[in-house]
């Protein structure tokens, strides 16, 4: 039989423990903690991509007004959600279509973007239908 406390098992924990428990937590904490910039980051290009996207194709669909010109170029900036943005507008009388058919393109580029957001498409002549 255990007499009084020399066998008794010491309740809570020890120092070390409790030291090695809050370096574990920190560690953990600062992981999360840096992936927030980065995650921010993503956020901020994902909104830039899908606006300059959305852009495009708002510029693309206002180019239906101007096809009577047999070609044109336009360079233009508009700053939309504190982003500048740079829009090539290219309108041309597509080969072998007996200038019924355009081909507009529309290119938007930004900062920090590697790559332009590049939509292209034929549309008709509303004065040749």
């Amino acid at each position: 039989m255990p007499r009084g406390r020399e066998h008794a098992r010491p309740r809570g924990f020890t120092l070390i423990e409790v030291i090695i428990s809050t370096a574990l937590l920190v560690a953990g904490l600062l992981v999360v903690v840096s992936l927030i910039p980065s995650g921010v980051l993503s956020l901020k290009k994902a909104e830039d991509l899908q606006t300059a996207t959305a852009y495009a194709l708002e510029v693309m669909e206002t180019s239906r007004n101007g096809l009577e010109q047999t070609a044109f170029l336009d360079r233009f900036t508009v700053t939309l959600n504190d982003t500048e943005f740079t829009v090539l507008r290219e309108t041309q009388v597509a080969p072998q279509t007996d200038g019924r058919l355009h081909d507009v393109i529309v290119t938007v580029e930004w900062r920090g973007q590697p790559a332009p957001v590049r939509l292209a498409t034929r549309m008709p002549d509303a004065r040749k239908r």
